[in-house]
């Protein structure tokens, strides 16, 4: 966690990385990931996006950095964005709406992510609906 808050880039982004081997414990690096996100470094940025939904994909502050992210300038940073979107729940109509935003990105990438995103999203809520209509036959 100290390596996170590291004015050396390299140190910053391994620590990001490793986060993940703390497993639950990795959630009181939340703070520290959202000043990464915002980071000058795009590679940081894509880093840390990427472990808020790793670590914390439930946290409301997760959502909206990674909604936030849709706009970043590096695409990189972006198809991060939408990759992180796929993990967290409860994303409203306005929220899909702006992934699908992304389909006329600049960036192919991003653009093909952005289908792929909301394919995954709406794959996994007919799955939920499916989960809970089991649940209530039980």
């Amino acid at each position: 966690l100290e390596r996170l808050r590291s004015t050396d880039a390299q140190q910053v982004f391994r620590a990001v990385f490793e986060l993940n081997r703390l497993g639950e414990r990795a959630r009181v690096a939340i703070p520290d990931l959202l000043r990464v996100a915002r980071a000058d470094e795009s590679e940081l940025r894509q880093a840390a996006v990427n472990m808020l939904a790793v670590v914390a994909a439930d946290d409301p502050r997760t959502k909206a950095m990674a909604l936030e992210a849709l706009d970043d300038a590096c695409p990189f940073v972006r198809r991060e964005a939408l990759q992180a979107l796929i993990e967290v729940p409860g994303l409203s109509a306005a929220d899909l709406a702006r992934i699908k935003d992304r389909e006329t990105d600049a960036d192919e990438d991003v653009a093909e992510w952005s289908e792929i995103a909301l394919r995954n999203i709406l794959a996994s809520k007919e799955t939920d609906q499916l989960d809970g209509a089991a649940d209530v036959g039980d």
